[in-house]
């Protein structure tokens, strides 16, 4: 990609590109249903968890769009589901986050559109010599790093199960799309930064600290050596979608903000989310 030094709309579209191939890859697991559409893309689960049951990929005329929100809505809430909707800074109609508060959604988090010039010197630092590093080749060192994973960022375990299966071949094993680095202490999975390809850009996933190594610069580590690999693989370009707490570490990296996700929930658990 060359378009890394000016054009922020590139940056913004591979940001929101990357969250939906990666949400699509749950259309493949056995206990999900949903559809991809012109306007927009939906995915139920046997699970009531919303983070699974969610739309995505919105791009609606602003005239028709009320009637294709009402039946996408419908879907989850005659199953008795609530669910999560995605909105991107492309998002159509430019209205939609008050079309759905009209229906009940509130703000349920914003998540932070993030790139990273990767033909730039990436930062040095040093690596924690008691971490080793390395990159996950086997199903069970994968199952162990979504063991650490989900607990750290909140992820049922349900969900974490569908995410875990997800990123697996049909035949059970890792997928190779994926690139899964962790840091092992002790052989204990203490952190992790995985990334998928898109053309000459990585879309950054799965990065956590188990909360006991936290603050030991095990994170900062781990995300380092999956860039490195990213640009030893010939990658010139990065995305992530960044929470709050992760944000300062990506900007010390070098990552710019490009932009803001926000997913908007009709679920009745109330959250404080900025404007």
């Amino acid at each position: 990609m060359n378009k890394k030094s000016g054009n922020g709309n590139e940056w913004i579209r591979l940001c929101e590109d990357c969250m939906w191939i990666t949400l699509r890859r749950l259309l493949d697991l056995e206990d999900m249903e949903g559809a991809q559409k012109e306007g927009l893309t939906w995915i139920m689960t046997s699970d009531r968890n919303d983070g699974y049951n969610c739309v995505f990929d919105l791009d609606l005329d602003p005239e028709p769009a009320d009637r294709e929100l009402d039946r996408a809505l419908s879907r989850f809430r005659d199953r008795g589901r609530h669910s999560w909707w995605w909105v991107g800074p492309t998002a159509q109609p430019k209205d939609l986050g008050q079309r759905l508060a009209a229906r009940g959604f509130r703000k349920d988090e914003n998540l932070t559109c993030m790139a990273l010039d990767l033909t730039k010197p990436l930062p040095r630092a040093a690596r924690p010599k008691e971490l080793e590093l390395t990159l996950i080749r086997d199903t069970e060192l994968l199952q162990r790093m979504m063991d650490v994973f989900c607990p750290a960022v909140n992820i049922p375990p349900a969900q974490g199960r569908q995410a875990f299966e997800s990123i697996l071949t049909e035949s059970g094993q890792p997928d190779p799309a994926y690139r899964h680095h962790v840091g092992l202490k002790e052989g204990r999975v203490a952190c992790s930064s995985s990334y998928f390809r898109m053309k000459d850009v990585i879309a950054l996933d799965y990065v956590s600290t188990d909360p006991d190594f936290r603050r030991k610069g095990y994170g900062r580590a781990v995300f380092l050596n999956a860039l490195k690999g990213a640009v030893q693989e010939g990658c010139t370009g990065a995305v992530l979608l960044a929470t709050e707490m992760g944000r300062p570490l990506y900007s010390s990296l070098g990552f710019r903000e490009v932009g803001t996700m926000t997913i908007w929930t009709d679920s009745p658990q109330e959250k404080d989310v900025p404007a």
